[in-house]
């Protein structure tokens, strides 16, 4: 397989790229949970077993793997941390000061949960590093025309409903929100305007008709490793 991953896709973490490295691995990529992405990027990776929940846990071993979990954070080198997405928000959150790498998966339920609070929560448990010392890049994701619900106000109950328009929800300024109430000051944010739902044949995508290869394994993979 030759992989055509994006490599280096935020311009805001770019003066780092000598000790960050970012890629994304897409449709294109043909990538699997089950593939062997040491091999591919050549070091050890670290993945989760990501549960739509709010836990964000700390990554001292590669060999510690697959936790229940959704954000992980390391200040191990030449160690990826890996997470896998669809649809969902995806986002790399960098301290570029202490040297400390995190990557959250956020879906409608994480959003919808304080996924974002708990990741910076933990942040600062464990490396007392405040958000405003953050970087943010978020991935591909679902744009609000994309982002149907059957009720919003039932299934978002803690998202404002001034990101409700009908039936769609604008989840990526909801999460440029919580990013915002937690202190991350709006200069340390990139988001990548990519839809995964509007670009089926760039990027896999549950709500646009990949179901049933995404059941089967095949995803998006956003990959980040300190040097």
């Amino acid at each position: 397989m030759i992989n055509k991953m994006i490599e280096s896709p935020f311009l805001l973490l770019a003066p780092y790229s000598d000790r960050l490295r970012v890629d994304i691995f897409t449709k294109e990529d043909d990538m699997k949970k089950s593939s062997d992405l040491s091999k591919i990027i050549g070091n050890e990776s670290v993945c989760l077993n990501q549960v739509h929940g709010t836990k964000t846990v700390e990554i001292k071993d590669p060999i510690n793997n697959k936790q229940d979990a959704d954000g992980m954070i390391t200040e191990m080198k030449n160690v990826s941390l890996c997470s896998f997405w669809g649809d969902c928000q995806n986002f790399v959150i960098f301290a570029p000061a202490q040297n400390i790498l995190g990557v959250l998966h956020a879906g409608w339920r994480g959003i919808n949960a304080g996924a974002i609070n708990e990741f910076f929560n933990t942040l600062h448990s464990s490396y007392s590093i405040i958000p405003s010392e953050t970087l943010v890049a978020a991935g591909p994701s679902l744009c609000t025309d994309c982002a149907e619900f059957s009720d919003p106000i039932t299934e978002l109950s803690n998202v404002d409903s001034k990101f409700f328009h009908e039936k769609h929800v604008d989840l990526r300024c909801a999460a440029l929100e919580q990013f915002l109430g937690v202190g991350v000051p709006k200069s340390n944010i990139e988001r990548s305007t990519d839809c995964t739902c509007c670009m089926p044949e760039k990027y896999w995508t549950y709500r646009g008709g990949d179901k049933a290869d995404m059941r089967n394994g095949s995803t998006n993979v956003l990959v980040c490793t300190l040097l």
